[in-house]
């Protein structure tokens, strides 16, 4: 790990602290790279409950600790820091095997941009990788829009508001709300 490298934009991140998993960052963040490495150091109380018999990470934590990484680069990026990625789909995940309490996930995710709908929303693709030592433990690609803050909040309290509803897609309510 390299030292020197402030871990003060976790604290930005918008999960609650029990529901962040970004631990720390083994570079320093640069807005003009694509590339977030970070790494999960997993607890047992991240793996409570998920098997009865056999404690082990939820592969959906290790997903969301993924795209929490990549927010980091959002968040550090002086173009997209009032922005919030906002999930639109996955394309693909592949789980490689087994995370258990004590292990240290190495948590690497490039961007790649599809097109800029508006000043105020983005929308792309991330693709992540977990490692455990040189071990692939998942990888993924999934769709995201950035979103101005406002909007984004505005959706996620439009979707807990009514959740009877068919909900609308992001793209269709961050057009209606710009």
């Amino acid at each position: 790990m390299v030292t020197g490298i402030s871990t003060d934009i976790i604290t930005r991140l918008p999960q609650g602290d029990q529901f962040r998993f970004v631990t720390g960052l083994l570079e320093d963040l640069d807005p003009q790279k694509f590339v977030v490495s970070a790494y999960l150091d997993v607890k047992p109380e991240h793996c409570f409950g998920h098997f009865s018999e056999l404690c082990m990470l939820p592969s959906v934590l290790l997903e969301e600790a993924l795209a929490q990484a990549g927010c980091l680069w959002v968040l550090h990026n002086p173009e997209t820091a009032d922005m919030l990625p906002v999930f639109r789909g996955k394309r693909e995940v592949i789980q490689g095997g087994p995370v258990f309490p004590g292990d240290r996930v190495l948590l690497r995710v490039n961007t790649i941009w599809e097109a800029q709908c508006s000043p105020k929303q983005k929308n792309g693709i991330f693709s992540g990788s977990a490692y455990i030592k040189d071990r692939e433990v998942m990888r993924i690609r999934s769709e995201f829009s950035l979103l101005h803050k406002r909007i984004a909040l505005r959706i996620l309290a439009y979707m807990r508001d009514h959740p009877d509803s068919i909900r609308p897609s992001v793209d269709t309510i961050g057009k209606v709300m710009t």
